[in-house]
């Protein structure tokens, strides 16, 4: 099996400070109210079919609506989440359900200032007239995805896609691409063109860029995907590559932000062969008000980001909803709906938020 997670979440804030060495799971979740990260799949639809999606779950009906999902939030609200992202699985095909929650959670935010609410999209389907409803919603973040120079992102996702998005985000008002994140997950096939989609996306004034890794799993790997995963050993070469100005010349650009995400699930180690190689550095890590850890590089305005997760926060910093209203972690959306639904931990049809995550995290 192989996975690649995208997702901003916004980003990382300013506001940051270092974390005390030796930092552990009590420790670190005793200093924010949890969880404070949830996503969603406002559907299971999706206009694409690429070669890397890792949503095993085909079930496409009983979609929750608007109202329940309001419901499901506030309280999440109540808990002491902070960041709402609409990851899937095309947020823009249920387009009416998407911009509702959207605009409600810019109603949210005038009392609950800190709260942070986004989409991930490949922005086919982001017309002229919805880009500006898209940006009266005010959202924190857009995550459109990329998947490196044209001719191997058209191959991963469909001939004409990257022309298509590419002109759909060069509309975007300035303010609203100030808030763009391409998500661009990083596999055997496109890492070398990592340069190039910079380039060629800084020329339309896009200056923030998430890199995936599309790692495989103890689990196995379908021949599907073969072909596009890569090693812990190439992302940490990618990795030092980068920093050394060796991928992007950073002389050439101004205000650029390049995160390499990882996750504790999937991508553990990915995140132990970048601190073997000393570009993860455990005592010089940062924390920011999101509870989000990292090591940062600078090069003059320039800052590159690498997200550091010391142990599982699974459904304690973090829990995903699917569209019919099973609570999960990211990874069990990789296995088929009767696999899913075991290896959910509840449903929010049944149980409330708090009733479940009590349950499971105790």
């Amino acid at each position: 099996m192989a996975i690649g997670l995208s997702g901003s979440n916004g980003g990382v804030t300013e506001r940051m400070k270092k974390v005390d060495e030796g930092v552990n799971a009590n420790d670190f979740f005793s200093r924010f109210n949890f969880p404070m990260e949830i996503s969603y799949f406002v559907n299971n639809v999706c206009n694409l079919s690429c070669k890397h999606c890792y949503v095993g779950t085909t079930g496409t009906t009983d979609r929750l609506t608007v109202e329940e999902w309001k419901r499901v939030f506030k309280e999440c609200m109540n808990l002491g989440a902070l960041t709402f992202g609409n990851v899937g699985k095309e947020p823009t095909v249920v387009w009416k359900d998407t911009m509702e929650l959207l605009r409600w959670f810019k109603e949210e935010k005038r009392a609950l200032p800190r709260l942070r609410y986004g989409i991930v999209t490949n922005g086919i389907l982001l017309n002229e007239e919805r880009i500006l409803e898209l940006a009266d919603a005010d959202p924190t973040y857009v995550d459109v995805s990329f998947d490196g120079n044209e001719t191997v992102h058209d191959y991963i996702r469909r001939k004409g896609s990257y022309s298509k998005t590419r002109t759909n985000l060069d509309n975007f008002q300035p303010e609203l691409k100030n808030r763009v994140f391409i998500s661009f997950t990083a596999n055997a096939l496109n890492l070398g063109t990592f340069a190039a989609l910079v380039d060629d996306l800084y020329q339309i004034g896009i200056r923030q860029f998430l890199i995936s890794p599309y790692v495989s799993t103890e689990v196995g790997i379908n021949e599907r995907w073969e072909e596009l995963v890569i090693d812990d050993r190439a992302i940490a070469s990618f990795a030092k590559l980068l920093l050394a100005g060796e991928v992007v010349d950073w002389s050439r650009y101004e205000n650029l932000r390049v995160y390499l995400k990882s996750d504790y699930t999937t991508s553990h180690g990915v995140m132990a062969k970048l601190g073997h190689e000393k570009i993860i550095k455990r005592d010089e890590l940062m924390i920011d008000d999101y509870g989000v850890i990292f090591n940062q590089y600078r090069f003059d305005s320039n800052i590159v980001y690498f997200n550091y997760i010391p142990f599982d926060d699974s459904f304690v910093r973090s829990v995903r909803f699917s569209h019919d209203g099973y609570v999960s972690n990211c990874y069990d959306m990789f296995f088929d709906d009767e696999a899913y639904h075991q290896l959910a931990v509840g449903n929010v049809r049944k149980q409330s938020v708090h009733e479940i995550l009590r349950a499971t995290i105790g």
